[in-house]
């Protein structure tokens, strides 16, 4: 369950920024606790040499210490003076007033939650259904009538990752035999069972993001779709599905396969919101991009990997640039060195 953490009463050595630009004049070098929040952000902004506003920094609310004179700006009248301070409005927008509950809303009952690094057992699809792997089973927790429902199955494999498409029209399942069922959350059974990739489990899975995910009024009788599956084993698997929304029938091709990228556990997978790139990272420390080589952008795309990057641990956070662009942040648990 969350819970709000405690408050933080005391900070040792909170003293005044040595920049004289951003020196609190009427403040001795020991500031009150109270503004420890606002000296941080005085001490990153020194720090990276990053100027302040004068908007940001004069505010009118009284401060809660008691009034000193204020001394000379070091740069005269054109110095930069701070009459007063008031840290929650340093740190939030004027008037924003939207209050956040330290507590869940909802808590839902899971037993049997796949805990494991390399899987992911949960999906929230664009419609705000909720997907959870339990053991051999997929629930399905809708947010608009708080409804729970399961997927009929006869699995005896456990589900180890599920994930919506962009649209929330299909849902991929993924199991330790390493299979992928690809199933409508309104249908009773999968329309497309892919057989075992591997010897080994599928962990990861991502769709390439769809232009037309927020606008159900454009949707087409027929979707396609890219999804990238990562297989415990390292290896990289692409394939092409193609969705009939008003019929049960969809088609599924192999569009691309790599098992020489990565040589353990796959961890985080990554698309670029123009789904021109994706990203992979592994347990063997890899990070490697793909992308379709210019020219080639068709029904039939070619991917090749293009980039490779190495880290001192396993890498599951990826995420590209909002935006177009290529900018791609990879992080991973920090090992000192023994």
């Amino acid at each position: 369950m969350l819970s709000s953490p405690p408050p933080n009463l005391h900070h040792e050595g909170s003293q005044s920024p040595t920049n004289p630009q951003l020196h609190s004049p009427g403040k001795s070098p020991e500031w009150p606790n109270s503004f420890d929040d606002t000296l941080h952000s005085y001490r990153l902004a020194s720090a990276l040499e990053i100027p302040i506003s004068p908007k940001l920094l004069n505010f009118s609310t009284p401060p809660s210490s008691p009034q000193r004179s204020p001394p000379t700006s070091p740069h005269g009248g054109e110095g930069l003076l701070l009459t007063s301070f008031d840290p929650p409005d340093f740190l939030r927008k004027q008037g924003r007033k939207r209050a956040v509950p330290p507590d869940p809303f909802r808590i839902l009952d899971a037993p049997e939650l796949h805990d494991d690094y390399y899987a992911q057992p949960l999906s929230w699809s664009v419609d705000g259904t909720i997907a959870v792997a339990l053991g051999v089973d997929v629930y399905l927790w809708k947010e608009t009538d708080r409804s729970v429902s399961s997927l009929s199955s006869d699995l005896v494999q456990d589900v180890t990752s599920v994930t919506f498409n962009s649209t929330g029209d299909i849902l991929a399942i993924a199991r330790e035999d390493g299979s992928v069922l690809l199933q409508s959350p309104t249908e009773r059974i999968p329309r497309i069972h892919i057989a075992p990739i591997s010897q080994d489990a599928v962990g990861a899975l991502s769709w390439r993001p769809s232009p037309n995910s927020n606008n159900s009024a454009e949707k087409k009788p027929v979707i396609n779709e890219i999804l990238v599956i990562g297989c415990f084993d390292g290896q990289v698997v692409l394939v092409d599905i193609i969705w009939y929304l008003e019929e049960f029938h969809a088609k599924v091709s192999r569009r691309g396969g790599w098992n020489d990228v990565h040589t353990d556990q796959i961890c985080g997978i990554a698309w670029s919101n123009d789904g021109l790139s994706f990203a992979t990272g592994a347990n063997d420390n890899r990070v490697c991009l793909f992308e379709i080589p210019i020219g080639t952008l068709g029904m039939h795309n070619h991917w090749e990997k293009k980039r490779e990057w190495f880290h001192q641990a396993a890498v599951k956070a990826l995420a590209f640039k909002s935006g177009k662009g290529g900018i791609l942040a990879a992080g991973s648990p920090f090992l000192p060195p023994t």
